[in-house]
Protein backbone atom coordinates (compact mmCIF):
# COMPACT_ATOMS: atom_id res chain seq x y z
CA UNK A 1 0.00 0.00 0.00
CA UNK A 2 2.78 2.46 0.91
CA UNK A 3 4.61 1.53 -2.31
CA UNK A 4 1.47 2.40 -4.30
CA UNK A 5 1.12 5.75 -2.55
CA UNK A 6 4.78 6.58 -3.13
CA UNK A 7 4.53 5.55 -6.78
CA UNK A 8 1.37 7.66 -7.27
CA UNK A 9 3.02 10.62 -5.53
CA UNK A 10 6.08 10.35 -7.74
CA UNK A 11 4.02 10.10 -10.94
CA UNK A 12 1.87 13.05 -9.82
CA UNK A 13 4.90 15.18 -8.93
CA UNK A 14 6.57 14.46 -12.27
CA UNK A 15 3.37 15.32 -14.11
CA UNK A 16 3.02 18.64 -12.30
CA UNK A 17 6.04 20.39 -13.72
CA UNK A 18 6.16 24.16 -13.06
CA UNK A 19 6.53 24.58 -16.83
CA UNK A 20 3.57 24.44 -19.15
CA UNK A 21 4.18 21.65 -21.62
CA UNK A 22 2.40 21.94 -24.91
CA UNK A 23 1.11 19.40 -27.38
CA UNK A 24 3.49 17.37 -29.48
CA UNK A 25 1.94 18.73 -32.67
CA UNK A 26 5.07 19.45 -34.69
CA UNK A 27 3.16 21.42 -37.29
CA UNK A 28 2.25 24.21 -34.85
CA UNK A 29 5.57 24.81 -33.09
CA UNK A 30 6.14 27.99 -35.07
CA UNK A 31 2.67 29.30 -34.20
CA UNK A 32 3.05 28.66 -30.47
CA UNK A 33 6.56 30.10 -30.29
CA UNK A 34 6.46 33.19 -32.50
CA UNK A 35 8.14 35.91 -30.48
CA UNK A 36 11.38 37.23 -29.07
CA UNK A 37 13.51 35.24 -26.64
CA UNK A 38 16.62 35.83 -24.58
CA UNK A 39 18.82 33.97 -22.13
CA UNK A 40 22.40 33.05 -21.33
CA UNK A 41 24.42 30.76 -23.58
CA UNK A 42 26.76 28.53 -21.55
CA UNK A 43 29.70 27.10 -23.48
CA UNK A 44 31.33 23.95 -22.10
CA UNK A 45 34.41 21.97 -22.99
CA UNK A 46 34.72 18.38 -21.83
CA UNK A 47 35.22 19.46 -18.20
CA UNK A 48 33.46 22.71 -17.35
CA UNK A 49 31.89 26.00 -18.46
CA UNK A 50 34.45 28.01 -20.40
CA UNK A 51 32.24 30.99 -21.25
CA UNK A 52 28.77 32.45 -20.71
CA UNK A 53 27.25 35.17 -22.84
CA UNK A 54 23.88 36.70 -23.62
CA UNK A 55 21.90 35.15 -26.47
CA UNK A 56 18.75 36.29 -28.25
CA UNK A 57 16.55 34.50 -30.76
CA UNK A 58 13.63 36.03 -32.66
CA UNK A 59 11.10 33.85 -34.47
CA UNK A 60 8.92 36.28 -36.40
CA UNK A 61 6.36 35.84 -39.18
CA UNK A 62 6.90 37.09 -42.72
CA UNK A 63 4.39 37.81 -45.48
CA UNK A 64 5.04 34.35 -46.97
CA UNK A 65 3.25 31.23 -45.80
CA UNK A 66 5.48 28.76 -43.95
CA UNK A 67 8.38 31.22 -43.71
CA UNK A 68 9.69 32.95 -40.59
CA UNK A 69 12.43 35.42 -39.80
CA UNK A 70 14.94 33.50 -37.69
CA UNK A 71 17.26 36.01 -36.03
CA UNK A 72 20.07 35.01 -33.67
CA UNK A 73 22.33 37.26 -31.63
CA UNK A 74 25.28 36.24 -29.48
CA UNK A 75 26.58 38.75 -26.93
CA UNK A 76 26.90 42.20 -28.55
CA UNK A 77 27.22 40.95 -32.15
CA UNK A 78 24.65 42.17 -34.65
CA UNK A 79 21.70 39.88 -35.27
CA UNK A 80 22.26 37.13 -37.81
CA UNK A 81 19.24 37.46 -40.10
CA UNK A 82 18.19 34.04 -41.31
CA UNK A 83 14.93 32.58 -42.62
CA UNK A 84 13.26 29.40 -41.42
CA UNK A 85 11.15 27.78 -44.14
CA UNK A 86 8.96 24.70 -44.08
CA UNK A 87 9.99 22.70 -47.16
CA UNK A 88 8.11 19.43 -46.63
CA UNK A 89 5.20 19.33 -44.18
CA UNK A 90 4.72 15.56 -44.40
CA UNK A 91 8.31 14.84 -43.28
CA UNK A 92 8.74 17.87 -41.00
CA UNK A 93 11.62 19.19 -43.08
CA UNK A 94 12.69 22.82 -42.78
CA UNK A 95 15.55 24.83 -44.13
CA UNK A 96 17.49 27.57 -42.40
CA UNK A 97 18.57 30.05 -45.06
CA UNK A 98 21.55 32.02 -43.75
CA UNK A 99 21.28 34.55 -46.62
CA UNK A 100 24.86 33.93 -47.69
CA UNK A 101 24.46 30.91 -49.99
CA UNK A 102 24.44 28.55 -46.97
CA UNK A 103 21.16 26.71 -46.40
CA UNK A 104 20.95 24.11 -43.63
CA UNK A 105 18.39 21.32 -43.48
CA UNK A 106 16.48 20.88 -40.23
CA UNK A 107 13.82 18.39 -39.12
CA UNK A 108 11.11 18.69 -36.50
CA UNK A 109 10.11 15.68 -34.44
CA UNK A 110 8.38 15.73 -31.05
CA UNK A 111 8.79 19.53 -31.06
CA UNK A 112 12.58 19.24 -31.37
CA UNK A 113 14.02 21.03 -34.39
CA UNK A 114 17.40 19.46 -35.21
CA UNK A 115 20.10 20.09 -37.74
CA UNK A 116 23.28 18.09 -38.27
CA UNK A 117 26.17 19.45 -40.32
CA UNK A 118 29.93 19.84 -40.61
CA UNK A 119 31.74 23.19 -40.57
CA UNK A 120 35.50 23.72 -40.49
CA UNK A 121 36.84 20.77 -38.45
CA UNK A 122 33.67 20.10 -36.41
CA UNK A 123 30.47 18.14 -36.83
CA UNK A 124 27.57 19.83 -35.04
CA UNK A 125 24.21 18.59 -33.81
CA UNK A 126 22.07 21.68 -33.19
CA UNK A 127 18.73 21.34 -31.39
CA UNK A 128 15.95 23.81 -30.62
CA UNK A 129 13.49 22.42 -28.06
CA UNK A 130 9.95 23.84 -28.35
CA UNK A 131 8.25 21.53 -25.82
CA UNK A 132 7.69 24.18 -23.14
CA UNK A 133 5.57 27.24 -23.83
CA UNK A 134 7.31 30.64 -23.69
CA UNK A 135 10.71 28.94 -23.79
CA UNK A 136 13.17 27.62 -26.38
CA UNK A 137 16.09 25.51 -25.23
CA UNK A 138 19.00 25.73 -27.66
CA UNK A 139 21.85 23.22 -27.61
CA UNK A 140 24.86 22.38 -29.73
CA UNK A 141 26.92 19.21 -29.43
CA UNK A 142 30.26 19.47 -31.23
CA UNK A 143 32.39 16.53 -32.31
CA UNK A 144 35.44 16.09 -34.49
CA UNK A 145 34.87 15.85 -38.22
CA UNK A 146 36.42 12.40 -38.58
CA UNK A 147 36.49 9.35 -36.30
CA UNK A 148 39.49 9.13 -34.00
CA UNK A 149 38.92 5.47 -33.20
CA UNK A 150 37.04 2.43 -34.52
CA UNK A 151 35.58 -0.49 -32.65
CA UNK A 152 34.30 -3.86 -33.83
CA UNK A 153 36.53 -3.99 -36.89
CA UNK A 154 37.94 -7.37 -35.85
CA UNK A 155 34.53 -9.07 -35.99
CA UNK A 156 33.65 -9.99 -39.60
CA UNK A 157 29.98 -10.50 -38.67
CA UNK A 158 29.33 -6.84 -37.78
CA UNK A 159 30.08 -3.44 -39.20
CA UNK A 160 32.75 -1.47 -37.40
CA UNK A 161 31.71 1.67 -35.54
CA UNK A 162 33.56 4.98 -35.82
CA UNK A 163 33.94 7.03 -32.65
CA UNK A 164 34.16 10.81 -32.93
CA UNK A 165 36.06 12.96 -30.43
CA UNK A 166 33.90 15.21 -28.26
CA UNK A 167 34.84 18.88 -28.59
CA UNK A 168 32.26 20.74 -26.56
CA UNK A 169 28.68 21.58 -25.77
CA UNK A 170 26.60 24.77 -25.68
CA UNK A 171 23.21 25.35 -24.11
CA UNK A 172 20.88 28.28 -23.57
CA UNK A 173 17.41 28.37 -22.04
CA UNK A 174 15.74 31.25 -23.86
CA UNK A 175 12.66 32.82 -22.27
CA UNK A 176 10.02 34.78 -24.16
CA UNK A 177 10.39 38.53 -23.65
CA UNK A 178 7.34 39.57 -25.71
Amino acid sequence: MIKNILLFSLIFALGCSPYKRISNDDKSFTDTHVGRYEGVLNIYNADSIVNSLPMRLNLLPTDSANEYRWQIQYDTQTFRNYYLRLTNASTGEYEVDENNEITLTAHIHSRLLTSYFTVMQSTLLVTYDFRISDQITYSVHAYGKTPHQYTGQDNPEIDSVGLYPFIGYQEAVLKRID
